[in-house]
């Protein structure tokens, strides 16, 4: 999804995207629809539909405008405009409804034959609490349904770059949201990789950073396609991570190079995450061609003669992982470690940095002697790390 923004009013800033149903117009003829005689005439999943006489715009988030040296950040419109709206109606729709008319919408599953796809386009590749929940009641969904495989697709920009770091940083308590935001990560992605009567495949047309890289890898398979670019880190934000890497990147990539991708910090194309193994497909030209190839390849093992084989081969492999390991205590270790981090100072500042977009100073980690922003690897980290992938 394109998003394009617009000065509405002097009073808000407008994201308003591109190509979805109703939108007839540009981001300025949208803009200068929205300043004369648009009127908010619905909400849904966070979005806000404004009416205008050459048709309606959803409206995915908002800035109130600069006001002298102090700036706003960019939120939900629904967040924005929270105590404005009065009676606007709600018109979620519900996450297996076929839309009778093209309409924009962030999470939804859709069946073909035995495959179910779920479809979540988020903006700038957040996913705050609420859609970390609504995505996990969509992929619950696709689990319960008699499918036999279950396609993650994202967004055709962006596929995840984990917490919603605009949210958490204007939350009225934003240790709590963070808190509430990381665990609702986990669940989905726990959910993910505790599913035994499905094979599941990650679609990742566009980029994934951070907790994304792992809520892609709990997939059984991980496509991708030229030119996207994975970020799988989190000390550049001060934080150790949460999502079951310490798990889901060592069975992929071994714990040396999972210390290497973790603590060099640096992006991974597409070409390079297959040669080591951190994905399985790279194909596509374009997100359409690519898609289409996810679809053909998702039918293939759907109606293929090894499918039950495959996924019996899933649960030895899930069971004989448990025995060794439980993986609930990879999350305990991990959340032990976030709840810290997330309290800190360190992440306030790299936090509050990146939301306002303000230069940043080197800051120290808990678990680091040194400047661990410019990507300093110390034996002291390495053996932290070290001891959390083995716990």
């Amino acid at each position: 999804m394109t998003h394009v923004t617009v000065a509405a009013g002097g009073d808000y800033r407008l994201d308003v995207p591109r190509r979805d149903a109703g939108i007839r117009a540009t981001g300025r003829h949208a803009g200068r629809g929205i300043r004369s005689s648009s009127s908010v005439s619905a909400v849904g999943e966070r979005l806000t539909v404004l009416r205008r006489s050459d048709g309606a715009v959803w409206i995915s988030h908002l800035r109130k405008a600069r006001r002298g040296a102090r700036t706003f950040v960019k939120l939900p419109a629904t967040a924005v405009l929270a105590g404005q709206l009065g009676d606007v109606p709600d018109r979620v729709l519900a996450l297996d409804a076929v839309a009778d008319t093209k309409t924009y919408r962030e999470i939804w599953y859709e069946e073909v034959a035995d495959v179910g796809y779920v479809h979540f386009d988020l903006y700038n590749g957040a996913m705050s609490t609420q859609q970390c929940k609504r995505l996990l009641d969509a992929y619950r969904l696709a689990r319960g349904r008699p499918t036999k495989v279950i396609v993650l697709m994202g967004g055709s920009d962006l596929w995840s770059n984990g917490l919603d770091l605009n949210l958490i940083e204007t939350a009225l308590h934003p240790h709590h949201e963070a808190w509430a935001n990381i665990n609702a990560i986990d669940d989905l992605v726990g959910e993910i990789i505790d599913t035994a009567s499905h094979l599941v495949i990650s679609a990742l047309a566009g980029n994934a950073g951070a907790g994304g890289v792992p809520l892609a890898l709990a997939a059984d398979e991980v496509c991708t396609r030229p030119g996207v670019v994975l970020n799988p880190h989190y000390k550049g934000m001060a934080l150790f991570g949460s999502e079951y890497w310490t798990y889901l990147l060592p069975r992929r990539v071994g714990v040396d190079r999972t210390l290497e991708l973790t603590e060099a910090c640096l992006p991974i194309s597409a070409r390079r995450a297959k040669e080591i193994g951190l994905v399985d497909h790279v194909f596509g030209r374009d997100v359409a061609g690519f898609r289409a190839q996810v679809r053909q390849m998702a039918q293939d093992l759907a109606h293929g003669p090894d499918v039950h084989a495959r996924l019996q081969a899933k649960l030895a492999a899930r069971h004989r992982d448990e025995s060794i390991r439980p993986l609930s205590s990879y999350r305990f270790v991990e959340l032990t470690r976030m709840q810290r981090d997330l309290s800190g100072a360190a992440f306030e500042e790299a936090r509050a940095a990146f939301v306002h977009k303000t230069p940043q100073q080197p800051f120290s980690h808990p678990a680091a002697d040194g400047p661990v922003i410019f990507g300093t690897n110390t034996q002291h980290r390495q053996c932290s790390l070290r001891r959390a992938l083995a716990h």
